[in-house]
């Protein structure tokens, strides 16, 4: 089964660098719209953890990995993390970004993010485009934080929530661990 996780972040007084200034979540408000998230388990409340068991159907994932693999053509590259060498070495993955309108625009896609902008109560301009990710054996991503200032993303504005859905299940390995509230989630 495919999970997803949502976890509110710190919210920035930084402005965002973009025509929609409409805030993805009002101040004071990230109880009210994610507690009131239907179907998901909340494993903290601070910061907000939620647990959707059947976020994503099993023809859902495999639709959207062959999405962001062939209708992009492109294959998994090394994530970098930005242009620093020892930020790259916080995460050994690999990924693809769903960032071409062939992509963006592809019905499994416009149907997952409209699920999770219906969830978080988020406008589709405040999104960024989905990322995927895959790890091998023995890869990984350190600790760290999924805080992105206001300007830092372009159109999308800040990071207020992040999304993880988990498109495989594995024999051992592939936990999220959220060090904070020592949480993990297999």
């Amino acid at each position: 089964a495919a999970l997803l996780v949502a976890v509110a972040l710190p919210q920035t007084t930084s402005a965002c660098a973009r025509v929609n200034v409409t805030p993805a979540v009002g101040a004071g408000d990230m109880a009210k719209v994610l507690g009131s998230a239907a179907d998901a388990t909340v494993l903290s409340t601070d910061p907000f953890i939620l647990l959707f068991e059947q976020f994503a159907t099993p023809s859902e994932v495999e639709q959207l990995v062959d999405t962001m693999t062939t209708q992009q053509q492109r294959q998994f590259e090394k994530s970098t993390m930005g242009p620093s060498a020892s930020k790259a070495a916080l995460r050994s993955s690999r990924s693809i970004y769903c960032d071409t309108p062939l992509c963006y625009k592809a019905p499994i896609v416009h149907s997952l993010m409209d699920r999770i902008g219906r969830i978080t109560r988020t406008p589709e301009a405040n999104a960024e485009f989905l990322q995927l990710l895959r790890y091998d054996v023995g890869e990984q991503y350190r600790i760290h934080h999924d805080f992105i200032g206001g300007g830092d993303v372009g159109g999308a504005g800040g990071r207020v929530y992040s999304f993880v859905l988990f498109l495989s299940d594995t024999e051992e390995g592939g936990e999220l661990h959220f060090a904070d509230v020592n949480i993990t989630i297999a």
